[in-house]
């Protein structure tokens, strides 16, 4: 294969077949029984490519367990180019391999994938080969693990066989990273093992926890015994057992963006050794490409020159030949498509370069905008034109190409004047320098906020310090008031029950009031009934007499009960034996207090103020934090 330039190939490195018919779905249209008939099973393969490309796929990785789908993986590789013939896309390349379950823990699932030309008789060889014949392979509907170690498979696969290893699905219960199935010993001696290059991961890097990347990534911050010398590659595998959306991994569900020139194996391993050529994202990379670019190169009947198409990549690219090689040729036939006669300057290297061809030479350069738009331009007889579409004047489609090609000779020529320098410099920095221009005026504004914030810092600064010696201000008086706080609770307690006890004291008159004045209203607004000589009984005369008894006996109870109460309370207060005493500690607790604010300097009556004092050095807290948040 040519090379074809480096581009974004969409890809799947995990994908069952129903090759496998004991774990593919059986709803799926797809579906193979056992005993399916050679009709059926290229119907089958027929839907399983047609939806790969329906998806975008690339590059497939079929990989069934234990290699059981050899027979499918057969069919695939006899139907994948006249499927994509049908459907006009490029066949896809398959890449045969097996996923097997090693026994070390309770069992960790591995991705073994060969090259595309791998002869699939010795893949099934191999497989007998680490201890699983093809009789072997399945027992009562379930994959059979083999009896060997991770060190041994990558030995066989990669060194012996040329080909690579996936770690599958790490954190579920078949992967080599759950806690629950194998040690931590072996999951870091497996992980730091610098052959494993790869492993599957669910989602795109950015969307897992900050540990998962520091530990894929190698980052500094890892810990040191799981860090690994190079980073390992997370990729996204569907691990299909459908084609369409289901309760199961199916085609399309995951997949990965992998730079290359010729998809293969080995491609597929420098992608792994250097990281930055695997993307996890829906939308192609390709389409990320926003500039113009040469696509291809055709040289035709050339001197010194085999026929040949020269297909360039996106980005940087390098033309790496001996001396005499053909280097410069290829940039002048560049110059020669993209540059109309009458800016073509005459030197010595154009008229060597011309020289190399006849009236059948051709040179077709093919160009694409950074808006998409295609273009073909040819050099024949002398002579460039556009041969892609019909143009009135070939000088302004040209002129708006912008390209500058430049030989080494003339390099070193531009750079002995001055003028030629700065004027090449211009041409070729143009945008760039407009871009710094920019980053330029954004800079300095950013240097005007700087400056305008520090400015805000110090007022800020400057008004914290204010508030910190306020703060110390309020602090000290404060600290003075605490020293005589505790003399001041116990004189306003003090106060407080000298009131309480002249409270009760008064209260027992107010009472007496009260209750004689009840008795005095029986005594003045009471009117006897008066004769009654309806009836020559004398109930109501005797009626009389009993109300105003026991009016003057409850007039009597009354005033006994006050007096009872009356000395009652004087018992327990002023005539109670520890009165005088309670009477002088009274005292004294105000004679502490004024001893304690003359030690202090306080005046009695300015403690009201200070309890303020507590709010105020609070309001000061909350203003001083808000200063330390603005900073």
């Amino acid at each position: 294969m040519s090379y074809q330039g480096m581009r974004w190939y969409k890809c799947d490195f995990q994908m069952q077949t129903p090759g496998d018919h004991y774990n593919w779905c059986p709803d799926d249209p797809a579906y193979l029984k056992y005993s399916a008939t050679p009709e059926e099973m290229s119907y089958s393969a027929d839907i399983y490519l047609t939806r790969c490309h329906e998806v975008g796929l690339e590059l497939i990785c079929v990989t069934d367990h234990n290699f059981i789908g050899r027979n499918y993986l057969e069919m695939l590789q006899q139907k994948n180019e006249s499927v994509a013939r049908r459907l006009g896309k490029n066949p896809l390349i398959i890449l045969p391999g097996f996923e097997i379950e090693v026994s070390q823990g309770l069992g960790i699932h591995l991705l073994c994938i060969f090259n595309y030309d791998k002869p699939l008789q010795d893949i099934d060889d191999l497989v007998t080969q680490i201890g699983l014949p093809r009789t072997a392979r399945v027992r009562h509907g379930n994959i059979v693990p083999v009896e060997t170690t991770f060190g041994k498979l990558a030995r066989i696969v990669q060194e012996e066989h040329h080909g690579i290893i996936i770690a599958a699905h790490p954190t579920s219960e078949s992967g080599f990273l759950n806690d629950r199935f194998i040690t931590e010993n072996f999951q870091r001696e497996m992980f730091t093992n610098p052959t494993l290059l790869a492993m599957e991961v669910p989602r795109p890097l950015d969307t897992l926890s900050a540990n998962w990347r520091r530990l894929i990534t190698a980052a500094p911050e890892c810990h040191p015994d799981w860090r690994r010398e190079r980073r390992i590659a997370a990729v996204m595998s569907s691990d299909a057992y459908r084609l369409t959306e289901g309760d199961k991994g199916y085609i399309g569900k995951r997949t990965t963006w992998v730079k290359m020139s010729n998809p293969c194996v080995d491609s597929v391993v420098q992608a792994f050794l250097d990281c930055d050529r695997i993307k996890l994202q829906d939308n192609s990379p390709n389409e990320e490409v926003m500039h113009d670019r040469v696509i291809s190169l055709t040289i035709d009947n050339c001197a010194f020159l085999n026929n040949q198409t020269i297909h360039f990549s996106p980005n940087l690219n390098c033309i790496i030949g001996g001396r005499g090689a053909g280097k410069s040729s290829i940039l002048e036939y560049i110059k020669l498509c993209s540059t109309d006669k009458a800016d073509i300057k005459a030197t010595e290297q154009l008229s060597r370069i011309q020289n190399t061809l006849s009236s059948v030479s051709k040179i077709q350069l093919v160009w694409q905008n950074k808006h998409g738009l295609v273009d073909t331009f040819e050099y024949k007889d002398g002579t460039p034109q556009v041969i892609s579409r019909e143009v009135a004047e070939p000088l302004a489609v040209f002129r708006n190409l912008n390209i500058s090609v430049i030989s080494q000779r003339e390099i070193s020529n531009i750079a002995q004047e001055q003028s030629c320098l700065t004027d090449l410099i211009d041409n070729l920095t143009g945008p760039q320098l407009k871009r710094k221009k920019e980053e330029e005026t954004e800079l300095i504004s950013e240097i005007t906020r700087g400056y305008q914030n520090e400015i805000r810092i110090e007022r800020i600064k400057s008004e914290r310090n204010l508030l910190l010696q306020e703060r110390d201000e309020l602090k000290r008086q404060w600290d003075a008031f605490e020293a005589v706080k505790v003399e001041n609770d116990k004189k306003v307690k003090a106060a407080q029950a000298a009131r309480y006890i002249t409270e009760i004291q008064e209260e027992v008159i107010k009472i007496s009031e009260q209750l004689n004045g009840i008795v005095e209203m029986f005594e003045t607004d009471y009117v006897e009934l008066t004769k009654q000589d309806w009836t020559e009984t004398s109930y109501f005369d005797q009626l009389n007499l009993d109300i105003r008894g026991a009016k003057s006996n409850l007039k009597s109870q009354i005033n006994q009960a006050l007096k009872d109460y009356e000395l009652a309370i004087n018992k327990s207060t002023i005539e109670h034996d520890d009165w005088n005493e309670i009477k002088t500690s009274i005292k004294k607790t105000e004679s502490d207090f004024l001893d304690a604010c003359k030690e202090q300097g306080l005046k009695p009556d300015e403690m009201d103020r200070l309890f303020d004092i507590e709010s105020q050095i609070q309001e000061k807290d909350i203003l001083l934090y808000r200063t330390q948040l603005s900073l």
